[in-house]
């Protein structure tokens, strides 16, 4: 959760280091996927900014509400459905291309996530707040489904693929295979 505006620049330098953004608008003109990410990431990133500014002061309800209507609009241009605080610091997104988890989903810290990635609930009639908890460093393949509620520890490595059923998946646990099952441990 982004509570002070310097913790915000943190993130955004993480991220655009991991998505190797090293001049922003000729990387954004010249049409890298890259730069478009950065840009869901910076309109996410002073969302979460604004809406812990906005419970203290009427000043930041205008920029509030602006990022909020560019987040959803680029939800829907990028394909990345991603909610505010849901991702902690050097959150990866490798390509674009369909990913979703808004409002089910709490990512650690420096996850990484390929294309067509969906977490989703098992059964529809329950709330969605925060159904699936990742830990850090985190890895999730293409076409990765998981389904909630589900706890996955740190350093755990989802195969492309793979569908997660599993309510616990422990740290240091490679998944694969549909279901999903933990086929090793990275300590072995």
């Amino acid at each position: 959760m982004i509570t002070s505006h310097k913790q915000m620049k943190e993130y955004l330098s993480v991220e655009a280091e991991k998505l190797n953004i090293k001049h922003f608008w000729i990387q954004y003109l010249t049409g890298s996927e890259f730069a478009t990410i950065y840009s869901y990431m910076w309109i996410l990133r002073h969302l979460e900014y604004y809406m812990f500014k906005k419970e203290k002061s009427a000043l930041y309800t205008l920029p509030y509400y602006l990022f909020y209507i560019l987040h959803r609009r680029w939800r829907i241009k990028t394909q990345i459905h991603l909610g505010p605080r849901a991702a902690g610091c050097g959150f990866h997104l490798v390509h674009l291309g369909f990913f979703r988890s808004y409002g089910i989903t709490k990512f650690g810290e420096n996850c990484t996530v390929l294309p067509m990635t969906l977490f989703g609930k098992r059964i529809p009639s329950v709330p969605d707040r925060e159904q699936i908890i990742v830990g850090d460093n985190c890895y999730f393949g293409t076409g990765v489904t998981v389904l909630g509620p589900c706890r996955i520890g740190n350093n755990v490595t989802v195969a492309a693929g793979a569908v997660v059923t599993m309510k616990e998946i422990p740290d240091n646990a490679v998944v694969a295979g549909v279901p999903a099952k933990i086929i090793k441990y990275k300590n072995e």
